[in-house]
């Protein structure tokens, strides 16, 4: 005789049977059950969030070069002079803090 396939209610029940038993709750991690034993990778605390100011200079020179760049576009499509200026003097502004980080770099301040 075959045996049957357990239904969904039986199967639910089960599984609320095995996590009454379980005092931390099971969940998925990488390809196996974790009960939360294993500590979690945490990433070195040096290195967390500290951006040298350099970086982040030309980091926001980059993407005020592009909003530029993107401004300049929109102006020249539209047919909107003023637009096209902003986007010019942003596109400059940009490149001038773009430069003002990778100089900090090399002189390390």
């Amino acid at each position: 005789m075959w045996a049957r396939s357990p239904t969904r209610a039986a199967i639910s029940r089960d599984l609320r049977r095995r996590a009454a038993c379980c005092p931390r709750p099971i969940r998925w991690v990488g390809r196996m059950f974790n009960r939360g034993d294993t500590e979690r990778r945490v990433p070195h605390e040096k290195g967390r969030g500290a951006m040298k100011a350099s970086t982040k200079d030309q980091a926001k020179g980059t993407f005020e070069n592009l909003k530029g760049k993107m401004k300049e576009v929109a102006g020249i499509i539209t047919g909107r002079r003023r637009l096209e200026a902003e986007g010019k003097d942003q596109k400059l502004a940009g490149k001038a803090r773009k430069k003002l980080g990778q100089v900090e770099k090399v002189v390390g301040k």
